[in-house]
């Protein structure tokens, strides 16, 4: 099965690409990069995936990739808890 990753992050603070598989061994590197983090909070507000059953996650392919770039940085999901709206 296919899933989208992201493999390769950068910012226009930093010159450098972060290798993501290689940076997940130094969380701390990317924990310390205030942009980076800006860069995956605005990727996190901006997303539409959600857990479905068994607790996968479902959505569009970028957003799925993005929410589980925070799970393996271990970073929190801030986006508010969104319920069905129903007209009476």
């Amino acid at each position: 099965m296919n899933h989208m990753t992201i493999t390769k992050m950068y910012t226009l603070e930093s010159e450098d690409t972060i290798d993501v598989d290689k940076a997940l061994d130094t969380i701390s590197s990317i924990s310390n990069d205030s942009a980076l983090k800006r860069v995956l909070r605005i990727g996190n507000l901006c997303n539409n995936a959600h857990l479905g059953e068994f607790d996968k996650l479902v959505g569009q392919a970028t957003d799925v990739a993005l929410i589980d770039i925070l799970q393996k940085l271990q970073m929190e999901d801030i986006r508010p808890v969104r319920s069905p709206f129903i007209s009476i």
